[in-house]
């Protein structure tokens, strides 16, 4: 309810990422699925305070049809 799903909606209908810092990069990533926006991501760059990141899909965050692509594997 708080994500604003209805009883008849599953977890793979919610968008979900992670953010982590690299130490050999020495900068942060956001793991992402195929859903999120460039907008989407600058919002979370910028609610983490990040000043130097990079963006990168993960199969674990996917939604829609590519769900399949992660139970195929």
């Amino acid at each position: 309810m708080q994500l604003g799903l209805t009883d008849f909606e599953e977890y793979f209908s919610v968008p979900r990422g992670r953010v982590l810092w690299s130490p050999t990069k020495k900068t942060s990533i956001v793991y992402h699925g195929n859903t999120t926006t460039p907008e989407r991501l600058q919002k979370i760059a910028d609610e983490f305070s990040l000043a130097d990141w990079e963006s990168r899909t993960d199969i674990h965050y996917m939604m829609g049809d590519a769900i399949g692509d992660l139970f195929d594997a």
